[in-house]
């Protein structure tokens, strides 16, 4: 059986959404962190732009400070940190 520098063996590891081979504990650490996430930080920023995406009809890639776009997902960061 294979193992990792770490011990880690095939059954530890799963494929994530992104399709990369990542470890099952690890994931599930990342995931309850991300849920437990102030909406001031990364978390907020990734749902404010998701409501500006929706009234703008358009998601931009990469998101340039100064467009439409920002100034509406800055908008409704700030209502959510508040």
């Amino acid at each position: 059986m294979f193992k990792t520098p770490g011990n880690l063996v095939s059954s530890d590891f799963k494929e994530n959404s992104n399709g990369k081979i990542v470890s099952i504990k690890a994931s599930k650490a990342a995931q309850k962190n991300f849920k437990n996430q102030a909406m001031d930080g990364p978390k907020g920023w990734n749902l404010a732009c998701k409501h500006a995406a929706k009234d703008l009809e358009y998601w931009p890639v990469p998101i340039k400070k100064g467009t439409e776009f920002y100034k509406l997902a800055k908008q409704y960061h700030n209502q959510l940190k508040d």
